[in-house]
């Protein structure tokens, strides 16, 4: 069974890993070509998370992030051609733009059997409510050429059926991220990206620096903390994007004593550390992992975190009440940075109880989120929805 996925583009994001995963874990049943856009100047190349798992990939260089009508025509004619020289049997797209041409280039060649997996949605903090409502109205005329819609999480599906009235009851399914998070219960060997100093509280975040993961909020969290607690804190971003200078001008703004790794931070009240490949190593070096998101659908980096044993603070938005335990995990409303320094007062002064409480709940995030349950998902709904056809 000859499987087309289509990806928007091979960044270092939980989509890039999920997509590998289940690309490389799919029985020999299936045979899987994968397609993705090319990635922007400002985002961090996960090519090589393909080339960890023995992946090729087709390379469609005119499918963006960004709405351009001739590029993006272009993007629909070249898939349509790469569909009619794979014949595939199954389409299965994943995220927006891919979602959009991809589904509409098969249904176009009269393709049985489309796919599509939200990873998130652009229906909250993204556009303005105008456009938001033309957004819905696409996603609700592509679900009707879809054979099955799947949501990553039990919400997320609710959502899109229920809020959004985006697809039916019946043609959504829900299948989890499925992601290797065994390896982040132990730290690994790996240089450490930055020295830990153990008198010092880190409160990292990691993400894209896009005005979605609100790292404005995460700066302003970090400033009101100092004020209210005696002890040596640190915020830590690891991420790459195009608010990374606009960033750091406002964490100065903040009266911040800003730093990047290549420079002495033993003094700094936050240090932005770029794209790192071993978060292994960041989280391990980590106190207290941070999300500050407007939206997210399952947000991999907190996946990531429950597996490497670390209490979290996060704003409580689109799937991540699905994927925390309240054992170690806090959340706030979105915006509030007085909740969320709350919040972590709570966890310092109670360290030892929420740490205790994440070792715990670590196995239980690995044995959920296991790339084996995605495989076996996608593959029973892949040949339930051929069984259809």
């Amino acid at each position: 069974m000859k499987v087309l996925r289509i990806l928007n583009r091979p960044i270092i994001s939980g989509p890039t890993y999920h997509v590998a995963y289940l690309t490389a874990g799919l029985s020999d049943k299936f045979e899987t070509q994968l397609v993705c856009g090319q990635k922007q100047k400002n985002e961090a190349d996960g090519t090589y998370i393909f080339r960890d798992n023995n992946i090729d990939h087709l390379t469609v260089k005119n499918m963006k992030r960004s709405i351009n009508p001739f590029q993006d025509i272009k993007v629909f004619l070249e898939l349509r051609k790469i569909m009619k020289d794979y014949n595939p049997d199954i389409v299965h797209t994943h995220a927006a733009k891919p979602g959009t041409l991809g589904r509409l280039a098969a249904r176009s060649l009269g393709i049985q059997t489309i796919v599509h997996t939200f990873h998130g949605n652009a229906f909250h903090g993204y556009f303005s409510p105008l456009i938001t409502k033309f957004f819905i109205a696409i996603e609700r005329f592509l679900a009707k050429k879809s054979s099955a819609i799947i949501a990553i999480s039990e919400l997320q599906k609710r959502e899109l059926v229920d809020k959004f009235k985006i697809s039916s009851e019946e043609q959504t399914f829900v299948v989890p991220l499925g992601l290797r998070l065994d390896k982040f219960k132990i730290a690994n060997s790996e240089p450490k990206p930055f020295i830990k100093n153990t008198e010092v509280t880190y409160f990292t975040i990691i993400g894209r620096l896009t005005a979605i993961k609100n790292h404005k909020l995460y700066i302003d969290f970090i400033a009101k903390l100092k004020t209210k607690t005696n002890e040596n804190i640190c915020g830590l971003i690891v991420g790459e994007g195009e608010l990374y200078e606009e960033l750091m001008q406002y964490a100065r703004g903040k009266n911040l004593i800003v730093k990047e790794l290549q420079e002495d931070y033993s003094e700094a009240d936050i240090i932005f550390a770029g794209s790192q490949k071993n978060i292994n190593g960041v989280l391990h070096q980590s106190d207290v992992v941070v999300l500050t998101s407007n939206n997210e659908g399952t947000p991999v980096t907190l996946l990531e975190a429950q597996a490497a044993g670390k209490p979290i603070l996060a704003t409580d938005v689109g799937g991540i009440k699905d994927v925390t335990s309240p054992d170690c995990a806090l959340l706030s409303s979105s915006g509030d940075s007085d909740a969320l320094v709350k919040n972590a007062l709570e966890i310092m002064n109670n360290m030892d109880t929420y740490i205790t409480n994440a070792q715990l709940n670590a196995q239980v995030t690995i044995d959920r989120f296991s790339v084996e349950n995605l495989v076996a998902g996608i593959e029973s709904l892949y040949l339930h929805l051929q069984d259809k056809a």
